[in-house]
């Protein structure tokens, strides 16, 4: 999970959307930020949402990982003084990353959010090193402070599963043109 280890999995790039066909919105563009940002990892990836009615394209940056036979993204979120759009990758302007658990299968692709209420109870136990404050927007803010070797090992254990369950997961399709 460290940053300059990461490689692209190649299966996500291209345009993904929502299968509900009640969200009208443009389809998400995935693909290699290595090229575009300087100093960039060589896994870093750019997921580019189209603008709305106001406002420039954004991007969001991942790497994505392989930690058993599951795949996680890492998105990177910047520190609040970082620059907006990035230029430049410095490890200094991120803050931390938000992990996701996900599988392609064909042309769809599932992602699952680490439940906050599962990994406090970790990290209130001691199965986890990290902190745990009230906010953020589902409620609890939970950092982890574990080291990469140590995170992959619990992914790989019998409780790592129960960091991702269903509730939390979401499916896009490929985008068809």
């Amino acid at each position: 999970m460290a940053p300059e280890k990461a490689e692209p999995d190649k299966r996500l790039f291209g345009r993904w959307k929502s299968p509900d066909p009640k969200e009208k919105g443009e389809p998400v563009t995935v693909a290699l930020a290595a090229k575009k940002l300087k100093n960039a990892p060589a896994g870093l990836i750019e997921f580019q949402e189209k603008p709305g009615k106001i406002g420039k394209p954004k991007s969001i940056y991942a790497l994505s990982t392989q930690v058993g036979k599951d795949y996680y993204l890492q998105f990177v979120k910047p520190k609040k003084n970082a620059p907006d759009p990035l230029q430049e990758w410095n490890k200094a302007d991120v803050e931390g990353y938000m992990i996701f658990k996900y599988a392609i299968d064909g042309d769809r692709w599932a992602m699952w959010l680490m439940d906050p209420d599962v990994t406090a109870k970790l990290v209130e136990t001691g199965k986890l090193k990290g902190t745990v404050k009230k906010g953020g927007f589902v409620g609890l803010e939970v950092k982890l402070k574990e080291s990469t070797e140590n995170l992959r090992r619990f992914l790989e254990g019998a409780e790592g599963p129960t960091l991702f369950p269903d509730k939390g997961k979401a499916v896009l399709e490929r985008a068809k043109s």
